[in-house]
């Protein structure tokens, strides 16, 4: 993204591995978005499989909400979706 090393270490460096993240405010709307799917569980599964996010009951609940999708919001989430979903299918495989 164009952040030298020393920078991403300054901006970091007080973080620990059981610190919260940092969000930053141009990134908030797409986070507490990810936060309101998650919590009314749009996730597709096969078996105990998690595919990744339901876009299909996504897109509907924005629509009967009157939600609107920003584009930039929506690739935010659909790649959060992708790493929640392969890092918990990582999980399940080592269990």
């Amino acid at each position: 993204m164009g952040a030298s090393q020393s920078q991403i270490d300054e901006r970091l460096g007080h973080l620990t591995p059981d610190d919260t993240c940092e969000v930053l405010q141009e990134n908030w709307q797409t986070v507490a978005w990810f936060l309101e799917i998650d919590r009314d569980g749009f996730w597709q599964y096969v078996g105990d499989a998690l595919l990744g996010l339901d876009v299909l009951a996504i897109k509907a609940d924005c629509s009967m909400s009157g939600k609107k999708i920003i584009k930039q919001h929506y690739k935010g989430v659909k790649l959060m979706g992708q790493i929640v979903a392969n890092q918990l299918n990582r999980k399940r495989l080592q269990s």
